[in-house]
Protein backbone atom coordinates (compact mmCIF):
# COMPACT_ATOMS: atom_id res chain seq x y z
CA UNK A 1 0.00 0.00 0.00
CA UNK A 2 1.62 3.28 -1.29
CA UNK A 3 1.01 6.74 -2.23
CA UNK A 4 -2.60 8.68 -1.05
CA UNK A 5 -4.14 4.96 -1.06
CA UNK A 6 -4.00 4.65 2.23
CA UNK A 7 -5.98 7.62 2.95
CA UNK A 8 -8.46 5.79 -0.05
CA UNK A 9 -8.85 2.55 1.76
CA UNK A 10 -9.31 3.97 5.03
CA UNK A 11 -12.03 6.54 3.54
CA UNK A 12 -13.10 3.81 1.01
CA UNK A 13 -13.39 0.80 3.24
CA UNK A 14 -12.48 1.49 6.94
CA UNK A 15 -15.02 4.04 8.00
CA UNK A 16 -17.72 2.69 5.82
CA UNK A 17 -17.08 -1.01 7.53
CA UNK A 18 -16.74 0.43 11.22
CA UNK A 19 -18.11 3.86 11.33
CA UNK A 20 -18.50 4.01 15.26
CA UNK A 21 -15.26 2.78 16.49
CA UNK A 22 -13.70 4.85 13.29
CA UNK A 23 -10.50 6.54 15.61
CA UNK A 24 -8.78 3.37 17.30
CA UNK A 25 -9.46 0.93 13.67
CA UNK A 26 -7.82 4.07 11.86
CA UNK A 27 -5.03 3.96 14.48
CA UNK A 28 -4.41 0.17 14.36
CA UNK A 29 -5.25 0.68 10.59
CA UNK A 30 -2.08 3.10 10.20
CA UNK A 31 0.02 1.46 13.05
CA UNK A 32 0.24 -1.83 10.83
CA UNK A 33 0.37 -0.30 7.55
CA UNK A 34 3.80 1.90 8.95
CA UNK A 35 5.71 -1.25 10.59
CA UNK A 36 4.56 -3.41 7.82
CA UNK A 37 5.99 -1.03 4.84
CA UNK A 38 8.53 1.48 6.26
CA UNK A 39 11.34 2.26 8.38
CA UNK A 40 9.89 4.33 11.37
CA UNK A 41 10.40 3.65 14.80
CA UNK A 42 7.78 1.31 16.50
CA UNK A 43 5.43 3.89 18.04
CA UNK A 44 2.09 3.95 20.23
CA UNK A 45 -0.55 4.09 17.37
CA UNK A 46 -2.15 6.90 18.66
CA UNK A 47 0.57 9.18 18.62
CA UNK A 48 2.22 7.32 15.24
CA UNK A 49 -1.45 8.42 13.63
CA UNK A 50 -1.43 12.37 15.40
CA UNK A 51 1.79 12.31 13.67
CA UNK A 52 0.94 11.36 9.85
CA UNK A 53 -2.75 13.11 10.23
CA UNK A 54 -3.08 16.56 8.29
CA UNK A 55 -5.86 18.91 9.56
CA UNK A 56 -8.01 18.13 6.07
CA UNK A 57 -7.96 14.15 7.34
CA UNK A 58 -8.86 14.88 10.88
CA UNK A 59 -11.99 17.29 9.86
CA UNK A 60 -13.14 15.30 7.74
CA UNK A 61 -13.15 11.66 9.73
CA UNK A 62 -14.07 12.65 13.17
CA UNK A 63 -13.39 15.41 15.64
CA UNK A 64 -11.93 13.06 17.82
CA UNK A 65 -9.04 12.31 15.86
CA UNK A 66 -5.83 14.82 16.53
CA UNK A 67 -3.79 16.55 13.25
CA UNK A 68 -0.56 16.29 13.58
CA UNK A 69 0.26 20.52 14.35
CA UNK A 70 1.17 20.66 17.76
CA UNK A 71 3.67 17.73 17.41
CA UNK A 72 4.99 19.01 14.49
CA UNK A 73 5.55 22.71 17.13
CA UNK A 74 7.40 20.41 19.67
CA UNK A 75 9.39 18.50 16.44
CA UNK A 76 10.58 21.75 15.37
CA UNK A 77 12.23 22.74 18.86
CA UNK A 78 13.57 18.92 19.25
CA UNK A 79 15.12 19.51 15.51
CA UNK A 80 16.65 23.03 16.59
CA UNK A 81 17.77 21.41 19.74
CA UNK A 82 19.51 18.02 18.33
CA UNK A 83 21.19 20.05 14.77
CA UNK A 84 22.31 23.02 17.39
CA UNK A 85 23.87 20.72 19.41
CA UNK A 86 25.17 18.51 16.48
CA UNK A 87 26.99 21.62 15.32
CA UNK A 88 28.48 22.98 18.31
CA UNK A 89 30.18 19.65 17.99
CA UNK A 90 31.54 19.36 14.49
CA UNK A 91 32.96 23.68 15.01
CA UNK A 92 33.37 24.58 18.49
CA UNK A 93 35.27 27.55 16.60
CA UNK A 94 32.58 28.68 14.63
CA UNK A 95 30.86 31.85 15.55
CA UNK A 96 27.20 31.52 16.57
CA UNK A 97 26.12 33.70 13.94
CA UNK A 98 27.09 31.07 11.16
CA UNK A 99 26.21 28.47 13.74
CA UNK A 100 22.48 29.42 12.77
CA UNK A 101 22.70 30.43 9.44
CA UNK A 102 24.24 26.52 8.85
CA UNK A 103 20.97 25.61 11.13
CA UNK A 104 18.94 27.46 8.82
CA UNK A 105 20.36 25.56 6.06
CA UNK A 106 19.47 22.44 7.75
CA UNK A 107 16.11 22.83 9.56
CA UNK A 108 13.97 24.28 6.48
CA UNK A 109 11.09 22.97 4.36
CA UNK A 110 13.28 22.13 1.67
CA UNK A 111 15.82 19.82 3.41
CA UNK A 112 12.89 18.27 5.98
CA UNK A 113 11.31 17.50 2.20
CA UNK A 114 14.26 15.88 1.67
CA UNK A 115 14.40 13.77 4.68
CA UNK A 116 10.74 13.13 4.37
CA UNK A 117 11.19 11.97 1.06
CA UNK A 118 14.03 9.62 2.13
CA UNK A 119 11.82 8.01 4.19
CA UNK A 120 9.10 7.97 2.00
CA UNK A 121 6.60 9.69 4.46
CA UNK A 122 4.49 10.52 1.61
CA UNK A 123 3.16 6.95 1.63
CA UNK A 124 1.90 7.20 5.09
CA UNK A 125 0.62 10.67 5.23
CA UNK A 126 -2.95 11.16 6.04
CA UNK A 127 -4.81 13.73 3.91
CA UNK A 128 -8.59 14.60 3.59
CA UNK A 129 -10.65 13.95 0.54
CA UNK A 130 -9.00 17.28 -1.09
CA UNK A 131 -5.93 17.04 -0.93
CA UNK A 132 -6.09 13.04 -2.00
CA UNK A 133 -7.23 14.45 -5.24
CA UNK A 134 -4.27 16.99 -5.65
CA UNK A 135 -1.82 14.79 -4.40
CA UNK A 136 -1.36 16.61 -1.09
CA UNK A 137 0.32 13.79 0.27
CA UNK A 138 3.10 14.80 -2.05
CA UNK A 139 3.38 18.72 -1.23
CA UNK A 140 6.42 19.85 0.23
CA UNK A 141 4.81 22.28 3.00
CA UNK A 142 2.82 18.77 4.36
CA UNK A 143 5.56 16.46 4.08
CA UNK A 144 8.42 18.91 5.78
CA UNK A 145 5.53 19.36 8.74
CA UNK A 146 4.80 15.80 8.66
CA UNK A 147 8.53 15.01 9.25
CA UNK A 148 8.89 17.68 12.37
CA UNK A 149 5.57 15.91 13.84
CA UNK A 150 7.52 12.32 13.42
CA UNK A 151 10.22 14.19 15.22
CA UNK A 152 7.90 15.20 17.95
CA UNK A 153 6.23 11.83 18.06
CA UNK A 154 9.12 10.15 19.14
CA UNK A 155 10.65 12.19 21.36
CA UNK A 156 7.38 12.09 23.43
CA UNK A 157 6.87 8.66 22.78
CA UNK A 158 10.78 7.60 23.36
CA UNK A 159 12.91 10.34 24.36
CA UNK A 160 15.43 12.33 23.39
CA UNK A 161 17.76 10.23 22.86
CA UNK A 162 15.97 8.05 20.38
CA UNK A 163 14.87 10.94 18.15
CA UNK A 164 18.59 11.97 17.67
CA UNK A 165 19.52 8.92 16.45
CA UNK A 166 16.30 8.67 14.18
CA UNK A 167 17.07 11.86 12.74
CA UNK A 168 21.15 10.60 12.36
CA UNK A 169 19.82 7.82 10.52
CA UNK A 170 17.66 9.70 8.30
CA UNK A 171 20.41 12.17 7.14
CA UNK A 172 22.39 9.14 5.95
CA UNK A 173 19.50 8.23 3.83
CA UNK A 174 18.86 11.12 2.54
CA UNK A 175 22.64 10.82 1.65
CA UNK A 176 23.23 15.08 1.16
CA UNK A 177 26.11 17.00 2.68
CA UNK A 178 24.24 18.20 5.90
CA UNK A 179 26.59 18.83 8.16
CA UNK A 180 29.18 20.42 5.63
CA UNK A 181 29.98 23.96 6.00
CA UNK A 182 30.44 24.24 2.83
CA UNK A 183 26.25 23.92 2.61
CA UNK A 184 26.46 26.98 4.55
CA UNK A 185 28.00 29.17 2.27
CA UNK A 186 26.15 27.36 -0.66
CA UNK A 187 22.46 27.93 1.38
CA UNK A 188 24.06 31.45 2.05
CA UNK A 189 24.73 31.93 -1.76
CA UNK A 190 20.92 31.44 -2.69
CA UNK A 191 19.85 32.99 0.15
CA UNK A 192 21.73 36.70 -0.35
CA UNK A 193 20.77 36.09 -4.16
CA UNK A 194 16.93 35.79 -3.56
CA UNK A 195 17.03 38.67 -1.10
CA UNK A 196 19.25 40.92 -3.47
CA UNK A 197 16.73 40.52 -6.47
CA UNK A 198 13.49 40.65 -4.29
CA UNK A 199 14.58 44.12 -3.17
CA UNK A 200 16.11 45.43 -6.10
CA UNK A 201 13.34 44.08 -8.49
CA UNK A 202 10.02 42.88 -6.59
CA UNK A 203 10.81 39.35 -8.32
CA UNK A 204 12.78 35.91 -7.44
CA UNK A 205 15.25 34.72 -9.79
CA UNK A 206 14.42 31.44 -12.15
CA UNK A 207 17.05 28.61 -12.52
CA UNK A 208 16.22 26.62 -15.51
CA UNK A 209 17.85 23.42 -16.24
CA UNK A 210 18.70 21.09 -19.23
CA UNK A 211 20.31 17.24 -19.17
CA UNK A 212 23.40 17.23 -21.30
CA UNK A 213 25.13 14.21 -21.83
CA UNK A 214 25.77 12.98 -18.24
CA UNK A 215 25.61 16.52 -16.77
CA UNK A 216 23.02 19.64 -16.61
CA UNK A 217 23.46 23.16 -17.92
CA UNK A 218 21.47 25.64 -15.46
CA UNK A 219 20.67 28.49 -16.30
CA UNK A 220 19.75 31.81 -14.14
CA UNK A 221 16.93 34.09 -15.34
CA UNK A 222 16.32 37.42 -13.50
CA UNK A 223 13.12 39.26 -15.15
CA UNK A 224 13.10 36.67 -17.88
CA UNK A 225 16.48 37.78 -18.72
CA UNK A 226 19.20 35.21 -18.50
CA UNK A 227 22.01 36.16 -15.84
CA UNK A 228 24.83 33.40 -16.09
CA UNK A 229 24.65 29.73 -16.67
CA UNK A 230 26.91 26.80 -15.58
CA UNK A 231 27.51 23.25 -16.40
CA UNK A 232 27.45 20.80 -13.45
CA UNK A 233 26.89 16.98 -13.00
CA UNK A 234 24.20 17.57 -9.66
CA UNK A 235 20.82 19.84 -10.49
CA UNK A 236 21.00 21.29 -7.17
CA UNK A 237 25.10 21.95 -6.38
CA UNK A 238 25.13 23.34 -9.74
CA UNK A 239 22.21 26.22 -8.97
CA UNK A 240 23.77 26.60 -5.75
CA UNK A 241 27.35 27.37 -7.78
CA UNK A 242 25.42 29.61 -9.95
CA UNK A 243 24.01 32.22 -7.22
CA UNK A 244 27.63 32.24 -5.82
CA UNK A 245 28.77 33.13 -9.65
CA UNK A 246 26.29 35.74 -9.73
CA UNK A 247 27.12 37.05 -7.04
CA UNK A 248 30.92 37.06 -7.22
CA UNK A 249 31.27 38.18 -10.42
CA UNK A 250 28.39 40.95 -9.97
CA UNK A 251 27.03 40.06 -12.51
CA UNK A 252 23.44 42.07 -11.55
CA UNK A 253 25.06 44.92 -12.60
CA UNK A 254 25.03 43.98 -15.95
CA UNK A 255 21.24 43.06 -15.68
CA UNK A 256 21.21 47.07 -14.54
CA UNK A 257 22.98 48.32 -17.24
CA UNK A 258 20.51 46.79 -19.64
CA UNK A 259 17.31 47.23 -18.22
Amino acid sequence: MIGSQISKNIFDELIPLNPKNKVREIQNFVAKTVADNSDLPELDSHILTQALTHKSFAHEVSHELENNEVLEFLGDAVLDLIVSEKLMELYPNVSEGKLSKLRSSIVNEKSLTTFSEALKLGQFLLVGKGELKSDGHMKSSLLSNAFEAVIGAIYKNKGLEAARSFFYETVDKADQDTWSLESLESFDAKTRLQEMVMKKYQTLPEYKSESVDDEFKIKCFIRNQEIAQVTHSSKKKGMQELAQKILNENLLDTLEKEC
